[in-house]
């Protein structure tokens, strides 16, 4: 039998806010923002993956009423360390998004 493996990961499941509160940022300095968040969590080795929750014809999943940004997976110590990475990403910090941090074991088989 084949052994199993499992690595500790965090999903970041981003839902747009209905009534985000004005910032200071354009939409194109937060999404540049974000995009160097991602490019500094994958130079750390923590990011193992990221991207929008849209379907195959560009449209956003709706989650209980509210449009979903992305997700975001990374590798982390703990779930509390998760939580405050979450809390310094962009469209977040900027209350253009609300982050919920999921527990999440991959598991997978080696030959």
């Amino acid at each position: 039998m084949n052994e199993r493996r499992v690595d500790q990961l965090y999903v970041f499941f981003a839902t747009l806010e209905a009534n985000p509160p004005a910032t200071a940022l354009s939409g194109a300095e937060i999404a540049e923002q974000h995009h160097a968040y991602l490019q500094d969590l994958k130079d750390q080795g923590k990011l193992m993956g990221a991207g929008s929750a849209r379907d195959s014809d560009g449209n956003r999943y709706t989650d209980g009423g509210r449009q979903a940004g992305g997700l975001i997976v990374v590798r982390g110590g703990s779930l509390a360390e998760a939580e405050a990475l979450a809390k310094t990403e962009p469209y977040c910090r900027e209350g253009q998004r609300s982050i919920k941090v999921i527990p999440w074991q991959r598991t997978w088989f080696e030959d």
